[in-house]
């Protein structure tokens, strides 16, 4: 920006338009490059609709999907790097519900494009009170059911994907969670 290297805190487009604007803003305030940079750095996310954290050696990414806008582009994002020269897809725990906070109609999910990210997931677990609904939209599109667990319980689920990824056979040892909003909540009392 200006010139100036800065490697973003969070990923995907939404994120980095923020940081851009925040960035936008803060020039207009005559703040200079360097603190900036030194904040953008040092920046670190809370528990909320998209963090890291680090659980026994395993990077784990955490981003609320609540819409089908939402979940392409928290798919695209987490599959960003297999369309740039990653050769191993990414494994996931989809934690999703239909609570009050999450809507009753969870009819959405077939307006997300899973189609379009098959080849760039690797195991799924879902978790949640409609894990079903989730597994009939993924076995639709065209995923295999034997690379599919449905696991009710959230903290079975947990272990169910901490165990996937830490027997995967790559490098990259992270774990995706995609929880609807209540499951967020809920995955809150046993990682944080």
């Amino acid at each position: 920006v200006g010139g100036f290297d800065f490697k973003p805190v969070l990923t995907g487009r939404y994120n980095i338009a923020n940081q851009l604007a925040a960035y936008s803003v803060l020039k207009d305030f005559k703040i200079e490059d360097g603190a900036i940079k030194h904040s953008f750095e040092n920046f670190n996310t809370k528990f909320g609709r998209s963090f890291k954290k680090t659980i026994k050696d395993l990077e784990v990414n955490i981003d609320l999907v609540k819409n089908p806008a939402g979940f392409n582009r928290v798919l695209e994002k987490i599959t960003a790097g297999n369309r740039n020269g990653r050769l191993y897809p990414v494994n996931i725990l989809f934690a999703f519900s239909d609570r009050d906070a999450d809507g009753r109609d969870v009819s959405w999910i077939w307006d997300v494009e899973f189609e379009k990210y098959i080849d760039n997931i690797g195991k799924i677990v879902i978790a949640g009170r409609r894990p079903f609904d989730l597994a009939l939209r993924l076995k639709t599109a065209g995923y295999d059911k034997n690379n599919i667990t449905v696991e009710h319980n959230l903290k079975a689920a947990l272990r169910k994907i901490f165990k996937i990824v830490r027997e995967w056979n790559c490098q990259d040892k992270k774990i995706y969670i995609l929880p609807t909003y209540t499951e967020l909540l809920e995955l809150k009392k046993y990682i944080m």
